[in-house]
C-alpha cells in the first residue's frame, strides 16, 4: 500500500508505496532528498548504520557480511604497504583492537569491500599509481596473488613481492 507521513510543522516528508518498491523523501523545505527503490535504501543505511556502529566495536571493526551472526569484519585502518608473505607473517603475529586472528581478504572479501569503501573509511584511493591504491588479497594464483584497485576496481593478479596496501578481515 501507500504511507504518506508529514513533519510537525506539517511539511510531507516522506512517501512510501511499498507495492511498487519506491520511496521518496522530503527536507523541511518539501524539497526532494531521495526518488527511489525502497529496498535499496533500507539496504544502503542498513550497512552504512552496521559500518558506524561497528568501527572499533565489539566485533574490532567494521562488519562487511553478516549471515545468521556469523560474518566478517574489515579493520578500521589500513596497516601499510608491504609484500603479500610479509603481510601474511604480519596478520598471524599481529593482535589489532584485541583480536590476533585477524587475516588478508579473499578475493571476493575484498571486492565488497571495494564496494562499501565509503562506508568502511580509510582506504587509500586517490589515484596516484596503482601500487598506492591496490590492496592485496589472499587468494593465490602461483606465484602470483589478487590484488583489488580502490580508485577503479580493477582485479588484477600481480607478483607477491611487490608492495600493496593491506586491510586485514577477520571471521567472527
Amino acid at each position: 500500500g501507500l504511507n504518506k507521513s508529514w513533519s510537525n510543522q506539517g511539511v510531507l516528508n516522506k512517501v512510501v508505496n511499498y507495492k511498487a518498491d519506491r520511496l521518496t523523501l522530503y527536507n523541511n523545505a518539501g524539497k526532494k532528498t531521495y526518488d527511489g527503490s525502497l529496498k535499496e535504501w533500507e539496504y544502503e543505511n542498513f550497512m552504512e548504520g552496521l559500518a558506524k556502529e561497528e568501527r572499533g566495536g565489539k566485533f574490532g571493526g567494521i562488519i562487511i557480511l553478516e549471515r545468521d551472526g556469523h560474518g566478517v569484519v574489515a579493520a578500521g585502518t589500513d596497516l601499510g604497504s608491504m609484500g603479500w608473505y610479509e603481510a601474511k607473517d604480519t596478520l598471524a603475529n599481529s593482535v589489532l583492537n584485541g583480536f590476533s586472528d585477524w587475516r588478508l581478504p579473499t578475493n571476493a572479501e575484498l571486492n565488497m569491500m571495494f564496494l562499501q569503501r565509503h562506508a568502511i573509511g580509510g582506504f587509500s584511493f586517490r589515484e596516484i599509481n596503482r601500487f598506492e591504491v591496490s590492496y592485496w588479497s589472499m587468494t593465490e594464483y602461483g606465484k602470483l596473488a589478487w590484488v583489488q584497485n580502490f580508485y577503479d576496481g580493477t582485479r588484477e593478479t600481480d607478483y607477491k613481492s611487490r608492495y600493496f596496501r593491506v586491510r586485514p578481515v577477520r571471521d567472527f
